[in-house]
């Protein structure tokens, strides 16, 4: 019994099985494989019920945990290496793909192959109904060096795309059969990503897959106009920790000094904050409750009066609104949430529509930025499962 008990434990803490499948550092090539994790349907059925995911949210098999390492480009059009992880079914044929882009963690190893609590849940509900689930971790976190850049959306989006592309070559090196239709879903920033990803995938196409539908939740899309200004006003506790971090990554990829909009002594402190070993309460206890207090006067007059800076374009160029979705887009809000205005989901979609895109805008009620989140998830999964019926 007592084998058996160690023998199960290893299974579910994880087995490495490093792959010698490595190519030449160019996007979208696999490096490595390894397994961390294997979860029966019991485990996702416990995880389900633990977490209260609203409405019954069927499982219907197991999956093994796989974190991928593969090449990807940052925002100099650079090799850099990434990490994300892929859930693969114990059961199959597969329905299609659904790529996760999860929400804002500050913390390097808090991410999907590293099981974080949401990457767990989202193999739990769509590897658990037989999806290939992916979920990059981005730039900066998990097996990747440097910073994250936060809310940039050319780097999300490379990620995002180069990692089902090291998923299939992934699949196809194991003889497995790889399912074409592809769903992308996220959560807050993953949603700001998730947008970027279809805008790209239907502009270039991502060969092997075809965009089925797109679901965010919280997610912002205008950020000078609708996320920035919100922020400043300090409704959530964590509105300074989102604008630290986003200023500090647009300072290094557009190059410039931080000190040119933050005070200091705001403008050093956020470099050593965003290393990917401080969480949001090491954080909070530096940053000021109000976000106002971290930004120049002289900043804080310019945007106020609608004159262009640097942050102001920044802001401007990483907008995932401004453009016509193909393949359904829902984008999912509660009127409670204090850390993204639900306006950001409204508006957005008012703009797609006027642009002729596939969009609509759904409210999941008087609900906060976490549980409207939650609510969304069964929302979404029977919608995918309506349209990626199960196999013969």
């Amino acid at each position: 019994m007592r084998t058996f008990s160690l023998a199960l434990l290893t299974l579910l803490c994880g087995a490495a099985l490093p792959s010698a499948l490595a190519h030449a550092d160019e996007p979208s090539h696999l490096i490595a494989a390894q397994r961390i994790k294997w979860y029966p349907a019991w485990y996702f059925r416990l995880a389900r019920t633990f977490t209260e995911l609203p409405g019954d949210v069927p499982i219907h098999t197991g999956a093994s945990l796989y974190r991928l390492t593969y090449w990807t480009r940052d925002w100099n059009g650079a090799p850099v290496q990434a990490s994300g992880l892929l859930a693969l079914p114990h059961h199959r044929p597969m329905r299609g793909i659904v790529s996760y882009q999860h929400g804002t963690t500050t913390l390097r190893e808090q991410v999907p192959s590293y099981a974080s609590v949401d990457g767990r849940v989202a193999a739990a509900a769509f590897a658990g109904a037989r999806y290939l689930l992916l979920a990059p971790d981005y730039l900066g976190l998990g097996e990747s060096n440097g910073i994250h850049p936060y809310l940039h959306a050319d780097s999300a989006a490379n990620a995002g795309i180069d990692l089902i592309r090291a998923a299939y070559e992934f699949t196809r090196d194991k003889g497995i059969d790889w399912p074409p239709q592809l769903n992308l879903l996220g959560f807050s920033e993953g949603g700001h990503a998730t947008a970027a990803m279809q805008r790209r995938i239907e502009a270039e196409g991502v060969p092997g897959t075809s965009i089925v539908a797109a679901a965010t939740a919280a997610a912002p899309f205008d950020l000078a106009n609708v996320s920035f200004p919100f922020a400043l006003g300090g409704t959530a506790k964590s509105h300074a920790v989102y604008l630290g971090y986003m200023v500090r990554a647009y300072a290094q990829i557009y190059g410039q000094p931080l000190g040119s909009v933050l005070e200091p002594p705001f403008d050093t402190a956020v470099v050593t904050l965003f290393d990917g070993a401080h969480d949001d309460d090491a954080i909070k206890a530096v940053l000021p409750s109000d976000p106002r207090a971290m930004f120049l006067p002289a900043f804080l007059a310019a945007f106020d009066a609608g004159e262009p800076t640097w942050l102001s374009r920044a802001l401007a160029a990483n907008e995932v609104f401004d453009w016509a979705p193909a393949a359904p887009l829902r984008l999912y809000y509660g009127t409670a949430d204090t850390d993204v205005a639900a306006r950001d989901s409204i508006a957005a979609a008012a703009a797609m529509k006027a642009l002729d895109g596939h969009v609509q805008a759904i409210n999941v009620g008087p609900l906060d930025h976490e549980e409207s989140a939650f609510e969304a998830v069964w929302h979404i999964r029977f919608w995918f499962d309506a349209l990626n019926p199960l196999p013969d």
